[in-house]
């Protein structure tokens, strides 16, 4: 049988080539590609973990350059240093982000200055914990596009393509037996692939039976204790 090479890090391409497109999130990647379009220059992104935002953002300044802010970074800087000097400015994770004020003298900064700014976050910004009513004002005035949660036909797409890119050939009759026994998330594909891939980087052979069905036990693991 084939080896598969031995690579400990998991790649994932960023491109835009790379981007899985689908029912799920078609919306999204068109708004993005049509960004100098977006009503007062700014658009939210938001859907499940593992979905795809990052995907995007990294699509998006590959077009406009710009800034890249996880919320952890986001915490560290202030309004003026965040903005200062950026031709755009992702925000990723702004579910995350725990200093409202800061946030909201973010956003009227890069309104002021018209600074093209994308957002992600988990849920619509009416669903977030926002005591500051101009904030909670401010983000319910920017376009808000969803991914959508994958249906099974997506998720059977979804798995293909990642056992491709990691280089993981999945036999026939795997793909609806893990189909079949894994949680209809996008997360839960992710961990799958990559438990997958370090079961069979460890015993340098290519999937098998076996190795998924334990690399399914371990994401059930892991989300129930989640």
């Amino acid at each position: 049988m084939k080896q598969i090479p031995l690579d400990l890090e998991y790649h994932e391409g960023l491109t835009e080539e790379d981007f899985f497109t689908s029912r799920c999130n078609e919306d999204a990647i068109k708004f993005v590609l049509n960004w100098h379009e977006w009503p007062n220059q700014a658009l939210i992104i938001w859907g499940p973990r593992a979905c795809g935002k990052t995907h995007l953002t990294h699509i998006w300044q590959s077009h406009v350059g710009g800034k890249f802010l996880s919320s952890p970074t986001f915490s560290t800087l202030n309004p003026s240093e965040i903005v200062d000097g950026a031709k755009a400015l992702v925000i990723d994770d702004a579910h995350l982000i725990k200093n409202q004020t800061a946030f909201l003298h973010t956003l009227n900064l890069c309104r002021e200055r018209k600074i093209p700014l994308l957002i992600t976050m988990e849920c619509p910004p009416q669903a977030l914990d926002i005591e500051l009513p101009d904030l909670l004002s401010r983000l319910k005035g920017i376009v808000a596009i969803e991914i959508s949660s994958p249906q099974e036909d997506t998720l059977r797409l979804l798995l293909i393509k990642q056992c491709m890119d990691q280089h993981l050939p999945l036999s026939k009759d795997m793909i609806p037996y893990i189909i079949n026994r894994i949680e209809r998330s996008y997360s839960a594909i992710k961990r799958f692939v990559n438990h997958l891939r370090h079961l069979c980087l460890r015993q340098k052979k290519d999937p098998t039976l076996p190795l998924v069905k334990e690399a399914l036990d371990r994401v059930s693991e892991e989300l129930e204790s989640a």
